[in-house]
C-alpha cells in the first residue's frame, strides 16, 4: 500500500514538471501573431532595448514581459523569476515558447482568449497548478505607458 502511494507521488510530480497541458484556446493564423513580432535586427539588444520593441505584458501576479524575434528567438522578463531567451514557434493556431531555466523549462503558450477578439492570453503551469493570465500587446511608442521597474531575482531559478 505505501509503495503503491509513493509511486503515484512521484507520477505526480513527474508529470507537474512536464509540459503544460493547456486547453485548446482559440486558434488563429500565422497572420494574427504576425502582428506581434519584431524583426531580427532588434535581437541582439533585446534586454537594454525593450520599451522599444513589441511586447505581450502581464501586470498579474505574474508579471512578465515577452518580446518574440521573427529568427524564432524570444526575450523575456518574468518579476522574481529573472530574464532569459527562449525559442518560439507557432503550432496548432497558438504560439508555443519555451525557455530552458536552471532549475525548471519554462512553458508558456500564448493565444486568442476568445473567438470574436483580439485580446490574448498566456497559459503555463507553475509549481503550484495551471494558470491562463490575460496577456497584453503593448507597441513600440512613445505614447505606451513606461515599463514598471524589473524585479531581479537573486534565486537562479
Amino acid at each position: 500500500m505505501k509503495l503503491t502511494a509513493f509511486v503515484i507521488a512521484i507520477g505526480m510530480i513527474l508529470a507537474a514538471c512536464g509540459k503544460p497541458v493547456t486547453s485548446e484556446g482559440n486558434k488563429r493564423d500565422y497572420a494574427f501573431y504576425n502582428q506581434f513580432i519584431n524583426a531580427n535586427d532588434q535581437y541582439p539588444n533585446a534586454s537594454q532595448n525593450l520599451s522599444n520593441l513589441k511586447l505581450f505584458t502581464s501586470e498579474e501576479k505574474y508579471s512578465m514581459r515577452l518580446a518574440l524575434f521573427e529568427n524564432g528567438s524570444f526575450y523575456y522578463q518574468v518579476n522574481n523569476l529573472g530574464d532569459g531567451e527562449g525559442r518560439w514557434e507557432f503550432r496548432d493556431g497558438i504560439l508555443r515558447l519555451k525557455a530552458v531555466r536552471p532549475i525548471f523549462d519554462m512553458d508558456l503558450d500564448i493565444m486568442a482568449e476568445r473567438e470574436e477578439t483580439d485580446d490574448t492570453i498566456v497559459q503555463f503551469v507553475d509549481r503550484f497548478r495551471f494558470n491562463s493570465v490575460p496577456i497584453h500587446f503593448r507597441p513600440p511608442s512613445s505614447d505606451s505607458k513606461p515599463l514598471p521597474a524589473f524585479k531581479v531575482s537573486g534565486k537562479n531559478i
